[in-house]
Parts: structure tokens; sequence; C-alpha cells
């Protein structure tokens, strides 16, 4: 049997709803993402933007919710349909068709991803600088080419500038003329 004293250290230790240490909440806070994430991507909604509609990526993503799915039809979207760069402020998913090109002006990212959780899968990226600038964890890159366009910009170009992002997923993507940071 247990003293009082102790069964008092043992009821707390089990039935506590508070954890002790900051890894546990750290734990816990993930789960709840992870939790809220897995609803989230129960009710996402699918966006699908062509390059010459009505609705351009840029106000795609600017009203798109956590969760979100927006698909790109085939075509290049230029300065002229999108403000560059992209800002990605929310975990989302951005998937081409093939034939989905997005093409930077001079010294101007893309994308510029500052959320965790988003995914962007088979979009050509044509640049003359930054393509996918990364700045939050847990980004995923999959099937995507990177093309610096101009070989004048070659000098500190990036296809993928991971700044900080930590458990980043890089996989089937093909560089020509850059790399990544």
């Amino acid at each position: 049997a247990l003293s009082s004293a102790a069964s008092d250290v043992y009821k707390r230790q089990i039935f506590s709803s508070k954890p002790d240490t900051k890894g546990e909440m750290r734990m816990v806070r993930r789960m709840l993402l992870a939790l809220l994430l897995c609803c989230a991507a129960a009710w996402a909604d699918e966006i699908v933007v062509q390059p010459d509609g009505t609705a351009s990526l840029t106000e795609a993503v600017a009203k798109a919710r956590p969760g979100d799915i927006i698909h790109l039809a085939a075509g290049v979207y230029t300065q002229e349909t999108e403000t560059y760069p992209i800002v990605i402020d929310k975990p989302l998913t951005l998937i081409g068709e093939e034939g989905a090109a997005l093409e930077s002006p001079p010294f101007t990212p893309l994308l510029n991803v500052t959320a965790p959780d988003v995914t962007v899968e088979n979009i050509d990226f044509h640049l003359l600088r930054y393509g996918i600038v990364g700045m939050a964890d847990w980004l995923s890159v999959k099937d995507c080419s990177f093309l610096l366009y101009d070989d004048t910009y070659r000098v500190s170009s990036c296809g993928i500038w991971l700044a900080g992002a930590k458990n980043a997923s890089l996989t089937g993507n093909r560089f020509t003329g850059c790399g990544v940071c």
C-alpha cells in the first residue's frame, strides 16, 4: 500500500491535466495542431485557377482557408496576372497540371512560404532569382522543375531557398541553372 503522501504524488502525476515540462507542452501542441490539420483537410476546398481566368493564383491563395487545395491549370502565370512574390501564410497545397508554370520578374521570388505544412507539387518555376523561399517548417516540394531562364542572373540564384526551415521534404525535383540554398 502506498503512503498518503506517495499516493497524492502518484495521483498528481497520472491525473494531472497540466504537462510537467516544456517538452510535454510542445508535444500536446503538436498533437492538437495535427488533429486540427486533419480536421481541416477533411473539409478542405479545392480551388481551380486558370492563367487567363478571372481570379489569379495570388487571389486564390489570399482567399483560401488553411488546408485548402489549389489546382493550377496548364499555362504560364506571369507578373501581368500575379503579384510576386505570392505569400503563402497558411497551410495549403498547390498542385499544378502538366504544363503549369510560374514565371518571375528579375530579383523577385515566386513563392514566399511563411506558414508550416505547405505542399507544392508538379509546378514549373521559371526564375530570375528565387523560385521558393521557404521560411517555415514542414515544407514539401514534389516533382517540380526549377529553371533559371536567363544565365545573367546566375549569381546567388536558388530554385529553393530554405531560410531556416526545418523538416523540409524535397522529392523528385529538377534544377537547371540553380539549386537549393
